[in-house]
């Protein structure tokens, strides 16, 4: 289907020169260059299998919990957030602990506009996730919790 419309913009004159697209949750306006990265986070949501998936790689940890988020993840360590799951990547915090575990690994924002985080590429390790996490604890930033009328401290 995207090539399709990839296609159509690209051969059809009245397409090339609009500005938008129309995708499953509506119109986009966007440059022709746009269309497949806006394409990709209209239809690439992390499926819960995934999740499922990543926490089970964690279950050796204690209070691992993760909480959903306009589509995608947000993994807690201990009440302190460590790691998101969008458009099916595992994404950690960018800790010196992290980067010394993972040296390789590229830095990617889990969604567009985000601070950059690093892409676990070998998920399927659990000793070396559960191990990062371990590591990464003591870095990461303390969480915010709310105060009166939802004001943050």
């Amino acid at each position: 289907m995207l090539s399709e419309l990839i296609e159509l913009i690209n051969t059809e004159p009245q397409f090339s020169a609009t500005p938008y697209f129309y995708g499953k949750r509506g119109l986009f306006f966007c440059k022709k260059d746009d269309i497949m990265k806006r394409y990709r986070r209209i239809n690439m949501a992390s499926s819960k299998e995934y999740v499922d998936y990543i926490l089970e790689q964690l279950s050796g940890l204690e209070e691992i919990s993760c909480r959903s988020m306009m589509g995608e993840y947000i993994v807690y360590y201990r009440e302190k957030i460590a790691a998101y799951i969008c458009d099916e990547r595992f994404l950690v915090k960018p800790t010196a602990a992290a980067k010394a575990l993972l040296p390789s690994a590229p830095s990617e924002p889990p969604y567009e506009g985000a601070k950059e985080m690093l892409l676990v590429e070998d998920v399927d390790d659990k000793e070396l996730l559960q191990r990062l996490f371990k590591r990464m604890y003591d870095e990461l930033p303390a969480p915010r919790h709310k105060g009166k009328k939802g004001e943050r401290q």
